[in-house]
C-alpha cells in the first residue's frame, strides 16, 4: 500500500509523526490534533485502526512494522537509518549560534541547505502543523539573516546579498534583513536596487498600519516600527465526552 492511498487521517497521522520523528506523541495530542471532534473513546478507536493501517503501509514499503513503536499510551515513529532533515536543520541553527568565525556561517550556509521550503504545505493550514511551520519558517530567516551579516563581515557582498534576500523572502517583517539587503546593494554601487528595497520594506509597514501617508508632505510618516509575531496556538486539555 503506497502512503498516497491512505485515508486522509490515516496519511495525516503518518506526516505527523514523521515531522516528530524519534519523539513519543501521546495518544490524546495525536487525537487533539486528527481528531477534534470525537470523543476519547471513539478517537482511540480511530487511531488504533490508523495506527494499524500506517503500519501495514510501512510493510509494503519495505520497512518493519515495529518502526512505529507504541510506548505505554504514546507512540513514535522510529527509523534509525534514515536521515531526519529537520533535525539536522535544527541542530545546524543552533551549533551556527555558538561557534566563532569562519564557522557560523558555514554551519549557517549548510542549516539553509537543510532547509527547503514550509513543512508539509500538502497539508495546507492544518492546526497541528501551522505552529511547527511558522516557527521554522521563522527560524530559516533568522538563519539567513545571520548568515548575511557573516557574510558580510567576511567581505563576501555576494553571498551576503543572497542570503539577506532569502531572509526577507521567508520572513518580510524582518527589518533587519531588510536594512542588511540595502546596505549591501549600496556597497556594490546597485542604488537602485537599494532604492526598491526601501520602497518594499515600506510597504509592509503600510500593510501592517505602521506607516501612515501624509497628505501635506511629500513621502511617508514612518512610524517605529514592531516586529509582528505569530500566536502560538495550543490544545486544551481533553475531557471524555
Amino acid at each position: 500500500m503506497s502512503w498516497r492511498a491512505l485515508r486522509p487521517r490515516t496519511r495525516s497521522l503518518l506526516m505527523l509523526l514523521a515531522m516528530n520523528h524519534g519523539r513519543q506523541l501521546h495518544r490524546e495530542q495525536v487525537i487533539d490534533a486528527l481528531w477534534p471532534d470525537a470523543t476519547l473513546a471513539s478517537g482511540i478507536r480511530s487511531l488504533q485502526v490508523a495506527v494499524s493501517n500506517v503500519r501495514q503501509c510501512l510493510g509494503t514499503a519495505g520497512i518493519t512494522e515495529d518502526a512505529l513503536r507504541r510506548h505505554g499510551d504514546a507512540y513514535a515513529l522510529e527509523l534509525p537509518s534514515v536521515s531526519d532533515q529537520l533535525a539536522d536543520f535544527r541542530r545546524l541553527a543552533q551549533a551556527a549560534a555558538r561557534a566563532p568565525q569562519p564557522e557560523a556561517l558555514r554551519l549557517r550556509v549548510a542549516a539553509l541547505d537543510q532547509y527547503v521550503g514550509d513543512l508539509l504545505p500538502e497539508i495546507g493550514p492544518a492546526e497541528w502543523v501551522v505552529e511547527e511551520r511558522n516557527r521554522l519558517r521563522l527560524l530559516a530567516a533568522e538563519v539567513a539573516s545571520g548568515a548575511a551579516r557573516d557574510a558580510l563581515a567576511a567581505d563576501d557582498v555576494d553571498t551576503a546579498l543572497e542570503v539577506a534576500r532569502r531572509s526577507v523572502a521567508l520572513d518580510p517583517y524582518h527589518d533587519s534583513s531588510w536594512e542588511l539587503v540595502v546596505e549591501i546593494c549600496e556597497r556594490l554601487g546597485d542604488y537602485a536596487a537599494a532604492a526598491v528595497a526601501r520602497r518594499e520594506q515600506a510597504s509592509i509597514w503600510v500593510d501592517l498600519g505602521l506607516v501612515r501617508h501624509d497628505a501635506s508632505h511629500q513621502g511617508l510618516a514612518v512610524a517605529t516600527p514592531q516586529r509582528a509575531t505569530i500566536g502560538r496556538v495550543s490544545a486544551g486539555s481533553r475531557r471524555a465526552r
